[in-house]
């Protein structure tokens, strides 16, 4: 009976005598299936993980998040669907869930990913090995522009269909210019950037007619540029922005939404806009101070009636200030030193003191907790009980 150390030897030893009886023109197909064998686990090895990019159509263009594990791909985008997919070659057969089987032609080169049309060979697209924490940071195409995001809870949301991180403008600092990118254009931030991101922008109206962008800027970015750019993409016709905030998880965002005011008939005037017969302008109008909480915000402070608040006590006057009177407004001024952090921190503060009041509506009345992933009637009743109004005071008179 062999020991153990000549059975591990067997093989060994098959294999050279094997080689030694094989003829010279088998031995090279052998050898030739073997390195086959051992690219085709290469490239195997070598798609595992994350890749993004995006498909345009004509005007359109549409990010893509692919992400692939062992025997499984993740597409985020486009249906979220965990499939099941195999390689031969360098052949992608992934295993739909009606129960087909699509094959992709497939090609990595120094971090890229090609994918290919199987029946007539045409390029679909190419994609990018995921290089920063983030999917935002990743999808930025000018990467001379430095953007550090800002810190916040906001609302965490995976990539999915229902959240498809549409029209990403990205905001930063070049060269000592406030300039944005969009669309995989770097343009200077000037009077006439709304001309710009209007003549880009694909309009997708949802039920209420609002279009959404993601806002993508560095924390640094001073708070009144911020605003100077919310007043171009109002311009452009775009009325809700995503604030995108840091996030610890690459398919992840968090996130705050935030509905902008109408056009004002002052700035249709003035910028010479056409707008549709049906739009219905802004008209500013006088508020009884005592129905409004008024915020100064400076760099790294908050201020109220000249004196200094952490965040503990702005958040308590709030909710103090709401309960005489659900309906409060919270207005904030800029300072000229003050940041896209200093606006976010604030914001964060005042949004989260509103969920929590609506928290408390719900479970008084109803048992049951606020969610800021549904929209349940319950849900819309303590929004319109409860509203969140948070406007820059230069819009109004006293």
């Amino acid at each position: 009976m062999p020991t153990r150390k000549s059975v591990d030897s067997l093989p060994r030893t098959i294999h050279s005598l094997t080689l030694q009886v094989i003829p010279k023109k088998m031995k090279y197909l052998l050898l030739f299936f073997i390195c086959l064998i051992s690219v085709s686990c290469s490239n195997d090895k070598e798609l595992l993980g994350t890749w993004y990019g995006h498909w345009s159509n004509h005007k359109e263009k549409a990010p893509i998040l692919f992400k692939f594990e062992e025997n499984t791909l993740i597409d985020y985008f486009s249906s979220y669907d965990t499939l099941k997919y195999h390689t031969s070659k360098n052949k992608l057969i992934i295993n739909t869930k009606t129960g087909e089987k699509n094959t992709i032609i497939y090609k990595i080169e120094k971090s890229e990913l090609q994918l290919f049309d199987s029946t007539n060979d045409s390029l679909l697209f190419t994609l990018k090995k995921s290089k920063k924490k983030i999917f935002s940071l990743d999808y930025l195409s000018d990467k001379s522009l430095k953007i550090e995001l800002p810190e916040g809870n906001g609302i965490e949301k995976k990539y999915s269909p229902n959240f498809k991180f549409n029209e990403p403008l990205y905001i930063a600092y070049k060269n000592n210019q406030l300039v944005a990118n969009f669309r995989g254009i770097t343009q200077i931030v000037d009077e006439n950037f709304h001309e710009f991101v209007s003549e880009l922008a694909v309009y997708n109206f949802d039920e209420k007619f609002y279009v959404s962008i993601s806002i993508i800027a560095d924390k640094n970015t001073k708070l009144k540029d911020i605003e100077s750019i919310n007043r171009q993409i109002r311009l452009a016709d775009l009325n809700k922005v995503n604030y995108i905030l840091s996030s610890n998880k690459y398919e992840f965002s968090k996130v705050f939404p935030f509905k902008l005011p109408r056009l004002s008939t002052k700035e249709i005037s003035k910028y010479n806009l056409k707008i549709d017969e049906f739009y219905n302008p802004w008209t500013p109008y006088k508020l009884d101070s005592s129905k409004c909480l008024i915020i100064n915000i400076e760099k790294s402070k908050i201020i109220i009636n000249n004196e200094v608040v952490n965040h503990d006590n702005l958040k308590a006057k709030i909710i103090s200030a709401s309960k005489k009177d659900p309906e409060l407004i919270v207005l904030y001024n800029v300072s000229d030193n003050s940041e896209y952090q200093d606006y976010i921190t604030t914001l964060d503060i005042v949004y989260n003191s509103i969920i929590e009041l609506r928290n408390e509506y719900l479970l008084d009345k109803y048992n049951i907790e606020y969610s800021m992933l549904t929209n349940s009637d319950e849900i819309k009743e303590a929004k319109k009980k409860i509203p969140f109004i948070f406007l820059n005071i230069e819009n109004f008179e006293f």
